[in-house]
């Protein structure tokens, strides 16, 4: 399989980590290629990663539509997948001439996205929304996202998938000590104090005039805390005025764009968010791999990851004066703090890391694609993984037109990292003319534990017409 990635580039934050996260781990399986259409930090950490990258930069969009499609006809892409406004829109501009299904990623709600920028709230964001309602296929990024899109009428539900931020543990991580941190931003080191931070654009969305009054109210309870706040944006000179205003302008510091976020982290003892609309942060599970004690709104997939009370403390979003009570309970109790950081951190690996990604509607549908194939020696109980039965060849072939690509998705599935040990067993195919009776199902194993049971559906035989029709009207046919 080839897939075609469009992203405008200039992304940061969550979708940077996403993005180039998958398609470092896609490139290992099949064909990826990253278009952007900026250079940015983005596409220098893409280069980095060895991931092929093509940079559309020119503000001819005739021209990039014209290369973007000579590109699809001579590589020979068979899906397209966009993040991002930009990207989306592109999109849906090539899916009439290329043919392609279109599959977009969701990262954020499109109506907050623009918040405090009325002008390009009307253009870039209007153009997205025309642009993911012509996608075949949309991802949310939480089940919260995947619910919105349904609700606000994207895309029929059966053409919505929920597949969360994968968390790479093994990522080489380095840090600095917490005093060269401090001392290279100017932060005095004290011993005792309590340091508390967040990693975010200063918009309104993400809602740090929240954090910040939260942060002086909770100085009144437990005053030895400090506030480091990493990031840049519009808000940052109307939040250095409220923390003047509030009292806390030697406590609260504005460090400015962090490249280096491991020694950020490492920096912290609270990790925090107080955003408005989220769907699953990657500042929550960077924190959480760091170990780190967690305050968070209440938002999008957070309570997901953040069991309120065990691995963390949540509040409504905008509510300052509970976030304060939390932040001094935080930081007035270690003993809480390493309790629930490693709450969080253990459940963070166990159920988002990229290793125990779990069970999914994707992986249903190949189990279920699986259950239309015959193999020889899979009706046991030991049955063969889908490895095995690929190199000692015992799938058994079939004339029929759908053979071919659930063949192809079969031969895919036994190479990958993911199925490949995956094993088939107790498969069963029954078939009685006199009953007007059709019946076929198999088990599969994942290395995880998980047994997934496929049947098959009836297909376009006398026999399989007799069952469906039998099924409107009877309680119970033979096959069940």
């Amino acid at each position: 399989m080839k897939i075609l990635t469009l992203i405008s580039g200039g992304d940061v934050g969550g979708a940077k980590t996403h993005v180039l996260g998958l398609l470092k781990a896609l490139g290992g399986h099949i064909t990826v290629k990253l278009v952007c259409f900026m250079e940015a930090d983005f596409t220098d950490a893409a280069r980095e990663m060895g991931i092929d990258i093509r940079i559309l930069s020119s503000r001819d969009l005739r021209a990039v539509l014209k290369e973007l499609r000579t590109m699809i006809r001579e590589e020979g892409f068979d899906l397209i997948h966009s993040h991002g406004s930009r990207g989306n829109f592109m999109a849906w501009l090539l899916k009439g001439s290329s043919g392609l299904p279109l599959i977009s990623t969701v990262h954020s709600d499109w109506k907050l996205d623009y918040m405090g920028r009325p002008l390009a709230a009307m253009t870039f964001g209007k153009l997205n929304l025309m642009a993911l309602r012509h996608m075949d296929y949309l991802i949310g990024v939480s089940d919260s996202m995947s619910r919105m899109l349904i609700r606000r009428r994207m895309a029929q539900p059966d053409r919505v998938y929920t597949i969360y931020n994968g968390v790479d543990f093994d990522r080489p991580r380095q840090a600095v000590s917490r005093g060269e941190f401090l001392a290279a931003h100017g932060v005095p080191e004290e011993p005792g104090t309590v340091y508390m931070g967040i990693a975010a654009r200063l918009n309104p969305v993400k809602d740090i005039e929240t954090l910040v009054r939260g942060f002086a109210a909770a100085r009144a309870r437990c005053p030895d805390i400090r506030l480091l706040i990493a990031g840049d944006g519009p808000e940052e000179e109307r939040l250095k005025a409220l923390a003047r205003s509030l009292g806390a302008e030697d406590r609260v510091h504005f460090l400015g764009w962090i490249t280096d976020t491991d020694s950020f982290y490492h920096a912290l003892d609270i990790n925090t968010l107080t955003s408005l609309s989220e769907t699953f942060p990657y500042a929550l599970t960077e924190g959480a791999i760091w170990g780190k004690a967690t305050v968070a709104s209440r938002v999008g997939g957070v309570p997901r990851l953040i069991d309120h009370g065990v691995s963390g403390l949540l509040f409504t979003p905008g509510d300052w004066e509970t976030l304060g009570k939390e932040l001094a309970e935080m930081a007035a109790d270690p003993a809480l703090r390493k309790r629930s950081a490693e709450k969080l951190r253990e459940k963070t690996r166990r159920e988002f890391s990229l290793e125990a990604s779990p069970w999914n509607a994707i992986d249903g549908l190949l189990a279920a694609t699986l259950s239309y194939l015959n193999f020889h020696g899979v009706q046991d109980a030991r049955g063969w993984t889908l490895e095995e039965a690929k190199r000692i060849d015992l799938l058994i072939d079939n004339p029929d037109e759908s053979f071919p690509p659930r063949r192809e998705a079969f031969h895919r599935m036994a190479d990958s990292v993911r199925f490949s040990s995956c094993r088939m067993h107790h498969f069963i195919s029954l078939t009685d003319e006199e009953m007007s009776m059709q019946f076929s199902a198999m088990c599969l194993d994942m290395p995880d534990g998980t047994m997934a049971v496929a049947f098959r559906g009836t297909d376009n035989t006398l026999v399989g017409w007799r069952e469906d029709f039998n099924m409107s009207f009877q309680t119970r046919v033979p096959g069940q």
